[in-house]
C-alpha cells in the first residue's frame, strides 16, 4: 500500500514544488490553506475520498460554522476589547500582551480573528505600539461584522 506524503508549506513557487517532489513528496498544500484545495489534494492523492462519498461543500460549511463566534463569546470578547483599550491608555504593554493572549483563547476557533490577535501579540512583544494599534483596529472592525 502506497501512502502519499503531502507537504504543508509556506512556499508556493513552482521551483519549490519541484524541490518537494524531488525530496519525495507526492504533493503539497501551500499556506494559507484553502479548504477546497486541501480536499482536492487529499482526494487526488488517495483516491479514497470522492465527492460521492464526502460532500466537500457540506464539510466546509460545517467547519466555517464552527468558526463562527458564539453569542456567549461575543460578550467576553467585547469585555476583553475594553480591557485592552484601557491598557493602551495606560501604556501598559505587559498587560496588553496578557490580555491579547486571553483574547486569542476566546477566538481560537475563528481563523481570521485569531491570526489578527497573533499579529497583535507579535507587535506588542516587539514594542511596536503603532503596528499593534493597526491590527487591533482591524480586529475590532472584523469582529463587528
Amino acid at each position: 500500500m502506497n501512502i502519499p506524503i503531502i507537504a504543508f508549506t509556506a512556499y508556493a513557487l513552482k521551483d519549490e514544488e519541484l524541490k518537494l517532489r524531488e525530496a519525495g513528496f507526492d504533493d503539497y498544500i501551500s499556506k494559507p490553506v484553502e479548504l477546497q484545495k486541501f480536499f482536492n489534494v487529499i482526494m487526488h492523492n488517495t483516491g479514497m475520498l470522492t465527492e460521492s462519498v464526502f460532500n466537500v461543500n457540506e464539510i466546509i460549511s460545517k467547519i466555517k460554522h464552527e468558526e463562527d463566534v458564539g453569542h456567549s463569546d461575543k460578550d467576553a470578547i467585547l469585555k476583553k476589547i475594553k480591557e485592552i483599550d484601557l491598557a493602551m491608555v495606560e501604556e501598559n504593554d505587559d498587560e496588553i500582551e496578557r490580555l491579547a493572549g486571553e483574547l486569542k483563547q476566546l477566538v481560537k476557533n475563528h481563523t481570521s480573528l485569531r491570526r489578527l490577535v497573533l499579529k497583535m501579540e507579535l507587535a506588542i512583544r516587539k514594542e511596536n505600539e503603532e503596528v499593534f494599534k493597526v491590527y487591533f483596529e482591524n480586529f475590532k472592525d472584523n469582529f463587528r461584522r
